[in-house]
């Protein structure tokens, strides 16, 4: 199983660098941030996919490693403790405030809290976070005056089962919120 782990290890590191990377969208069109979104939300729910060539988690490896479904579902596992994919719980205690001049703060009692300044995008479809030197942008679902969707998609291509197939990985995390 050591091979395994040193699988996810990399999927997760790559996802994390990848997701905490400059952003590469110009953003020298952001208009004046969007009097909807200012205000305290809060997060409702949340859903995490990972996926492999189009095929779910533990179906990919079943097919392509000729695991169980047993060892497919203990990778997944392992997998998602790798990533530290925070339980429901920890997620409901996280606030976003968005102030009319521009400037963010995420309050998270686990992980500790993050200010910055942030920036819509003109056709409402993406905002950028800034902290700290560092963006990263999340894509807009939904944006109404009491409901927001913030979703955030990655890619990586990489031969996982060394087949000499390049692998496709995608991962996507979509955040609902709602305004108190």
């Amino acid at each position: 199983m050591n091979k395994f782990q040193l699988i996810i290890s990399i999927l997760v590191l790559s996802l994390i660098f990848a997701s905490c990377g400059e952003d590469e969208s110009d953003n020298d069109e952001m208009p004046e941030p969007q009097s909807d979104l200012v205000g305290n939300w809060n997060i409702t729910s949340y859903d995490f996919n990972i996926d492999f060539n189009g095929q779910d988690f533990i179906q990919f490896f079943i097919d392509a490693l000729e695991l169980s479904e047993e060892e497919a579902i203990e990778l997944e596992t392992l997998f998602i403790e790798g990533a530290d994919i925070e339980d429901f719980d920890e997620f409901e205690q996280i606030i976003f405030t968005f102030n009319a001049d521009g400037t963010y703060t995420i309050i998270d009692p686990v992980d500790g809290d993050e200010n910055g300044i942030y920036s819509v995008n003109n056709d409402e479809t993406e905002i950028t976070f800034t902290s700290e030197g560092e963006s990263y942008t999340m894509q807009i679902g939904t944006l109404t005056a009491v409901r927001l969707t913030l979703i955030i998609a990655e890619e990586i291509i990489e031969d996982v089962d060394e087949d000499g197939q390049l692998d496709t990985i995608s991962a996507r995390a979509e955040l609902e919120l709602s305004k108190n």
